[in-house]
């Protein structure tokens, strides 16, 4: 049984409260690079920020948006490298419409990964080389060294990129706890 449910076009006026839920999938969504063979129409990440963004910017209070590419860490434990890449590819293209569709100057933007992963693009390739060398269809699964069920985390430090008020305070190494005292202290939310 598929689970389908319409990308409704949802009208908000300044005073009202809409709660909106839409469910694609059973499960999961697709992977970026099937989703246009999805025959419900399953929208893109970018499609489903910018609604998401034209509600939420109707409160005068402003707002909170957590947008998860979670298919990007399915990709990596499955050893599917083109997903990886391309779901990461729509995870920017997100970030990209939410830049444009904000002011910067009230907007804090964060974008970091909860762990890394150990399945990684190596190599010396000539330049041109196409990335995924032999494993250009989508659903290769590039081998293993070490071969398991699923392909583990990565124990190095992952990135935090920060845009916007109170960005400056992203710099370093910090404990990923610290993000959230960050967006609690930017967002006016303070502790009693």
């Amino acid at each position: 049984m598929a689970l389908r449910v319409a990308y409704a076009r949802v009208e908000c006026t300044q005073n009202s409260r809409v709660s909106v839920a839409r469910l694609f999938e059973p499960s999961h969504m697709q992977f970026e690079g099937n989703r246009m063979n999805d025959v419900g129409g399953e929208p893109s990440l970018s499609e489903m920020v910018e609604k998401a963004i034209e509600i939420l910017q109707k409160d005068k209070d402003g707002l909170f948006l957590m947008v998860e590419g979670g298919r990007i860490d399915h990709a990596h434990h499955d050893g599917l490298a083109y997903h990886a890449l391309h779901d990461t590819i729509a995870m920017d293209k997100a970030v990209a419409k939410a830049m444009l569709m904000t002011n910067e100057m009230e907007t804090l933007f964060i974008v970091t990964a909860d762990h890394s992963h150990v399945l990684s693009i190596g190599e010396a390739a000539d330049r041109g080389s196409p990335i995924l060398g032999r494993g250009e269809a989508a659903d290769f699964h590039h081998p293993a060294l070490v071969p398991i069920d699923s392909e583990t985390h990565g124990g190095e430090d992952v990135t935090i990129y920060a845009n916007g008020p109170m960005s400056h305070l992203f710099h370093g190494v910090h404990e990923q706890h610290y993000i959230a005292h960050v967006v609690r202290y930017a967002s006016g939310v303070y502790y009693d």
